[in-house]
């Protein structure tokens, strides 16, 4: 037999969860009190006095609720039929028997307090049904939207007969909204008459107490025990819907009905049980990746493809160029070296950290780095990996952790999409404008899945094929894409931007708070134009999405804490540059939010240990990579070539030729990777263009023109989402899938035509719209 604790966290409402019963609580009022003896009278009385008013604050408290719910229902429900009256009473007729039928299939009583719908005669119904009577049907349906508050979605271009459709399939559906919110509310007064009577029983039984006949006196009067109001509404709901939709078929009308509640409750019976089910198929997952993998572990690198980058190796370390006697030679072996990580990085061969801790020993093995020893050159490389920036990406993930243990991710995306309501297209946007929120502030490595794991539990109830499940997903993907350029932290590439950019002469660099300003209007003409395509390119085919609950907790001094260290850590980084002369550098300054999470013991060293090292890895070997490419004179034989090529058309030219080339190469081998190889280059080409040196001394506006260079191809990293493997968005999304079936929603063909479009539209707004207006905000900075 399934306890009533189950049975109401199976069958409540998640939007309502709050507000029913505190169960779990007041089943343990009596736990502590034994049986007394008659002399411990007056302290029983006392204890059931307690316990009687505890319980009576409960129920008013709930009552409280239903009776909100109840009046908003009946506003609802009256809105309707006004205007339906309205509109169809001088062609309907009274016909009582409609009422008795529907009382017959609906098991209602056949006088109701609230009025009803008349019924016409049978000659007088095809007149009068909604499918037919076109030129009366938009006052209705416009009014039943906005009585339930989800909108028109009529589209203007639509003949006379497909508007009439669409307009009944409108209105259908907002009966069926009705009809199911009131039974939701019928449910929500029986589930928690029956909490209180469980809960009374649970006190008597584990304790001398005897509550029942007082608590039953006192609640005599409130709403939740007297009031058959809801059941009076659903029988009027029914015979108004038998009259529109069904020509005047009671009984049909009520099948109809509850064929769309039993659906929406199997739903939620579901979901439950799925995420019980995901909880455990996760830690199994987990479980399985403990156990040693053996040979086929070994067998799950591609040895096809690390033989082709061994290849490629061999052939340019053989080029005469490679071996002569001059320093030129360092240039062509870190050549050899850069081809040959490209080749394993693109084709992940072996895994993308892997080919980041082989930078090290074959910078060493090949003498990359001319004019020192092997241990000279060891001592060298391996300082360049763990730079100040690395600190920056530690602190990014650990705040991310922070948010997420506490569950303040989940507050502030739950919240912002309970806000947008149920209308299919503001639930988009508001999805858009919270994943973007989301990368900025966590990076975009967690929050396709964090943003993923809030959004479609509440699209679970759309048919599995659906067309707007795979629009959210989509538009996740690209938000979280573009939300990764916002902020310095929000993702890895970004990382390597502030690195190249401490090699233009940008002693200063730019503050958390700049590098906001600089990127935001990027980001929201991209957030708009994807918006437009997703709509133009799959349209909604829904009226309405089910309300997003939100994550309510309570307000903890952890929360306070965890949001306090990261409004520090955003002044902090803002004010870098005035406090150098304390800290030294924006890697000490990444610490100190560091100390504060881990030391107070806010985040365990499990967190620490939970953070994705991998891609910490990834970003140290390419930091290392960069050195190396730098120390060869690699870097500025290429910039050389560029500016050559360009010739004296200035930075336009550079930033014509960078862009689309960062926005193919970031496609095909992901962002982080081709921010780690190119952006460097970028940096040395945007110096060689204005007659100096990498990290030479030029005037505040060359600077101005090189970081917005530097920063405008950053951007396009983030920007490139052409197939599924150039970011970890795709990546995410691609791998959500259905936890009944495991068939993922999305599929690569989906994700290429939006990612491609998205891509060459990144394109022209970094081109047209990044590069002058950073270097018009340059002026600002001294």
């Amino acid at each position: 037999m399934v306890r009533f604790g189950a049975e109401l966290t199976l069958n409540l409402v998640p939007e309502w969860q709050e507000h029913y019963v505190n169960y779990d609580k007041l089943k343990l009022l009596g736990a502590s009190d034994a049986p007394s003896d008659a002399s411990d009278a007056s302290c029983t009385e006392q204890r059931q006095s307690e316990v009687l008013d505890t319980l009576v604050r409960e129920c008013e408290r709930v009552c409280a609720f239903f009776a909100e719910q109840l009046r908003g229902c009946e506003r609802a429900w009256a809105s309707l039929e006004r205007e339906a009256l309205e509109l169809l009473a001088p062609e309907l007729a009274p016909l009582p028997e409609l009422r008795a039928s529907l009382c017959a299939a609906a098991g209602s009583p056949p006088h109701l307090g609230a009025p009803l719908l008349p019924v016409a005669p049978p000659a007088a119904r095809r007149a009068v049904s909604l499918g037919a009577r076109r030129h009366t049907g938009p006052r209705f349906y416009d009014l039943a939207e906005r009585a339930l508050g989800l909108g028109s979605r009529r589209a203007s271009e639509q003949s006379d007969e497909e508007a009439g459709g669409a307009e009944a399939d409108v209105a259908k559906r907002r009966f069926y909204a009705l009809y199911t919110r009131l039974h939701d509310l019928r449910n929500f007064r029986e589930l928690n008459l029956r909490g209180f009577k469980k809960c009374i029983k649970k006190v008597e039984k584990n304790s001398a107490l005897r509550i029942r006949a007082a608590f039953a006196d006192r609640i005599a009067v409130l709403e939740l025990v007297t009031s058959g109001r809801a059941d009076e509404l659903l029988h009027a709901v029914a015979v108004a819907y038998a009259r529109l939709f069904c020509a005047g078929d009671a009984r049909e009308a009520v099948e109809r009905l509850r064929d769309g509640l039993h659906e929406l409750l199997t739903f939620r019976r579901e979901t439950v049980w799925q995420n019980a089910a995901a909880r455990t198929a996760a830690g199994a997952a987990g479980a399985r990746q403990l156990q040693p993998a053996g040979r086929s572990g070994f067998y799950a690198c591609r040895p096809r493809g690390v033989l082709v980058a061994l290849g490629l190796l061999g052939a340019l370390l053989a080029a005469p160029a490679a071996r002569a006697p001059d320093e030129s030679a360092a240039a062509a072996r870190c050549l050899a070296l850069l081809a040959c990580l490209v080749a394993l990085w693109a084709s992940e061969s072996i895994p993308l950290f892997a080919t980041s801790m082989a930078v090290a020993p074959l910078v060493v093995a090949l003498r990359v780095l001319p004019g020192r020893t092997p241990q000279q050159a060891a001592a060298e490389v391996v300082q360049a990996m763990p730079s100040p920036t690395i600190a920056l990406v530690v602190f990014g993930f650990s705040l991310a952790s922070a948010l997420s243990k506490f569950r303040l991710d989940k507050m502030f995306a739950s919240e912002l999409l309970a806000r947008a309501g149920t209308r299919p297209e503001a639930f988009l946007l508001a999805t858009m404008l919270v994943s973007a929120s989301i990368s900025a502030l966590v990076s975009n490595v967690a929050s396709p899945v964090l943003a993923a794991s809030v959004v479609l539990p509440a699209l679970r109830p759309l048919p599995p094929r659906s067309r707007f499940r795979r629009t959210v997903l989509l538009a996740i993907a690209v938000s979280c894409n573009v939300g990764g350029m916002l902020t310095p932290i929000a993702s890895p590439q970004n990382v390597a931007a502030l690195h190249a950019l401490a090699t233009v002469g940008d002693a200063r660099g730019v503050s958390f708070v700049m590098w906001l300003l600089c990127a935001l209007p990027v980001a929201a003409c991209l957030l708009l134009l994807a918006y437009i395509g997703l709509l133009l390119t799959s349209p909604v085919e829904i009226v309405a999405v089910p309300a997003v609950p939100r994550t309510r907790e309570a307000w903890t001094r952890s929360h306070s804490y965890v949001l306090g260290v990261g409004a520090l850590a955003v002044a902090l980084m803002s004010s870098a540059h005035a406090l150098e002369p304390i800290v030294g550098d924006v890697g000490v300054s990444a610490a100190i939010p560091l100390l504060l999470l881990y030391a107070p013991g806010v985040l365990s060293s499990e967190d620490f240990n939970g953070l994705p090292w991998h891609i910490v890895a990834l970003v140290a070997g390419g930091l290392a990579l960069g050195h190396a490419v730098r120390e060869s004179n690699l870097l500025q034989a290429v910039s050389a070539e560029v500016s050559a090529a360009v010739g004296a058309r200035g930075d336009g030219a550079l930033l014509v030729v960078f862009v689309p080339l960062i926005a193919v190469v970031t496609s095909l081998i992901s962002h982080t990777v081709g921010a780690l190889i190119l952006l460097p280059i970028v940096a040395s080409a945007a110096c060689a263009g204005a007659g100096a040196d990498v990290g030479g001394d030029v005037g505040a506006c060359d600077i101005a023109r090189r970081r917005a260079l530097v920063l405008s191809s950053a951007f396009m990293c983030s920007a490139s989402m052409a197939l599924p493997v150039s970011s970890f968005p795709n990546v995410a999304s691609l791998s959500v899938a259905d936890p009944a079936t495991g068939e993922a929603y999305l599929r690569a063909h989906h994700l290429l035509p939006v990612g491609t479009l998205m891509t060459a539209a990144a394109v022209v707004v970094v081109v047209v719209i990044a590069f002058p207006w950073i270097v018009a905000l340059g002026a600002l900075m001294p």
